[in-house]
């Protein structure tokens, strides 16, 4: 997430726009935005997912991504950016920050920063969107904490238990005493992948030292790793690696 990251930016523009009711839908642009609803909110569709943003909340929109958004009325501060190093994010991103009323002055601050073109205007409304910015991941990292430990438990059985065929995800959630369907959104919260797919590399990354050994045939590695048969773990350890156990075997 692009508030997890460091991104080197330049402020180029800070506006202020007021929405009536309608429907846009926006093209590629050569910008990275971020954005506060000062008043009302919007819902955002992009790549088919949907995102509610309401006042308070922020927004980052990076460049050359195409979106729909339906509002019933709505006001925007919105900061254009040039961001001049790699970053990973590739879609839509939105914050839903503990204070919203801090937020919306922060962005107020920086719009009265910038309208102001007084000496030092730029370093100035750079400095708090940097301070903002920080005080995002500060949030994020305290949730983050909290969410590790609800499924702790859940992610000690994974690591130890991930050579059972039979291992389901909602046994691994039980371990936390939460429902899968619980245990599934904090995961993927904390790890972006699924809980089945990091099962599934987790199961990958052992076969690899198997292969590796030389010690065990591909039926023996399907059947150590967790695999029913050695027919789909080839399939998948092919899907994860873009080898096969025998070409990553010669290779290693």
């Amino acid at each position: 997430m692009i508030f997890d990251e460091n991104p080197i930016f330049e402020i180029t523009e800070i506006i202020m726009q007021e929405r009536k009711t309608g429907n846009f839908k926006t093209k590629r642009r050569n910008i990275t935005v971020f954005s506060c609803r000062i008043s009302g909110s919007a819902d955002f569709t992009c790549k088919d997912e949907k995102l509610t943003v309401n006042k308070g909340d922020i927004l980052y929109i990076p460049k050359n991504i195409e979106y729909s958004q339906k509002t019933e009325g709505e006001t925007i501060i919105a900061v254009h950016l040039k961001i001049y190093n790699k970053v990973s994010s590739s879609g839509i991103e939105c914050v839903f920050p503990r204070d919203k009323s801090a937020a919306v002055e922060c962005f107020f601050s920086m719009y009265r920063e910038w309208s102001s073109k007084q000496p030092g205007y730029r370093q100035r409304a750079t400095a708090l969107l940097y301070e903002l910015m920080a005080e995002i991941k500060t949030e994020r990292f305290k949730d983050s904490e909290n969410l590790s430990s609800k499924i702790i438990n859940s992610l000690t059985y994974m690591k130890s238990h991930f050579y059972l065929p039979s291992l389901s995800i909602a046994e691994i959630a039980a371990q936390s005493n939460i429902s899968e369907i619980y245990f599934r959104k904090i995961w993927q919260s904390l790890y972006t992948d699924t809980p089945a797919r990091c099962l599934t590399k987790l199961r990958i990354s052992y076969a690899k030292s198997l292969l590796a050994d030389g010690d065990y045939s591909i039926s023996e590695i399907a059947e150590r790793s967790g695999f029913s048969d050695a027919k789909y773990f080839s399939t998948k350890f092919k899907s994860v690696t873009g080898k096969s156990p025998s070409e990553y075997r010669r290779g290693h």
